[in-house]
């Protein structure tokens, strides 16, 4: 008799246990997203036109400031496009979330914050990937994607978070994206999984006035709690590396300001599958004027047979 109350007893407490925890869920388990994110404003003719399934998206939430930011505090997935729903991975340990709060969310189109360095300065500082020197020169290239960052002005986005639902939740909508990367180069005929292969020069051989002679590189992404998303510049001699693209391969940069008519040329520098050097090429447009200073992504589209011989 005492062993079936004991049995009893036991069933009834798991019995208990499962219905507390169907209606208050673990905190900070899987969390449930009700997320409105808006797509940002980028130029359509160099970059993609709205959220992948696949994309990632990395959030800081403001009251995490102090602690170590190897990796973000959240990192949520767009599982569906239509409807557009994300899911959550896990909260980044050491992390609390407030029933209200602000958070900062960037998106970077390698989609693995994980390939960045990170240098711990006290806030969020992320070192571009894929950094190469030059092949005769004294440059170094990172190979930088496209990157968007939502801050609201440096002052963050605000969130709701329900305990008793484990919800994550905003308000209003995401928007107001900062473009942090406005220029770019798209190569068409090269192979996008030998990106790595590839690093490219931009001279504004006739540049006058307030124009740059060499767009703005790619070295950093910062993150600054009450200021919001900075690009850190990598060299300022025109170099930066090629990523992958669905087209060929894209070579991006922080800004080109290039207003007045100019000759500009590119110089494709190649390397063979064991990293040996191949050569370089180039490729010169007289007449061209780039305004890529303003919030989007401004592009320029080359084909590989408009470059010359190996020099």
């Amino acid at each position: 008799m005492k062993n079936l109350i004991l049995i009893l007893s036991t069933v009834v407490a798991v019995l208990f246990s499962s219905c507390t925890k169907n209606e208050n869920p673990t905190k900070y388990g899987v969390i449930n997203l009700n997320l409105k994110i808006n797509y940002p404003e980028v130029d359509t003719k160099a970059a993609k036109t709205g959220w992948e399934v696949g994309d990632k998206l990395n959030i800081w939430f403001d009251n995490n400031f102090a602690s170590d930011h190897e990796n973000p505090d959240l990192i949520i997935t767009c599982e569906s496009t239509s409807p557009l729903t994300w899911t959550a991975g896990s909260l980044r340990s050491g992390v609390t979330l407030k029933p209200t709060g602000v958070m900062y969310l960037l998106y970077e189109g390698h989609n693995d914050i994980g390939s960045y360095g990170y240098v711990d300065m006290g806030d969020i500082f992320y070192i571009v990937p894929g950094a190469r020197s030059v092949y005769g020169e004294s440059a170094t290239t990172y190979c930088g994607n496209l990157v968007v960052a939502a801050d609201n002005g440096g002052s963050g986005f605000t969130y709701n978070y329900s305990t008793e639902t484990n919800t994550l939740s905003t308000p209003s909508p995401v928007s107001s994206w900062k473009t942090l990367t406005k220029f770019k180069v798209l190569i068409k005929g090269l192979s996008s999984a030998n990106s790595s292969k590839y690093q490219l020069k931009v001279h504004n051989e006739t540049h006058t006035g307030t124009d740059q002679e060499f767009p703005s590189g790619m070295q950093n992404i910062q993150l600054v709690y009450g200021e919001g998303f900075n690009f850190g510049g990598g060299m300022a001699n025109g170099w930066t590396g090629g990523v992958a693209d669905d087209e060929g391969v894209a070579f991006y940069y922080y800004r080109f300001a290039c207003t007045n008519p100019s000759t500009i040329t590119f110089t494709l520098c190649e390397y063979n599958n064991d990293d040996s050097y191949r050569g370089k090429k180039t490729c010169s447009l007289s007449g061209k004027s780039i305004d890529a200073t303003i919030n989007k992504c401004k592009g320029v589209f080359l084909n590989y047979t408009q470059f010359g011989d190996y020099e």
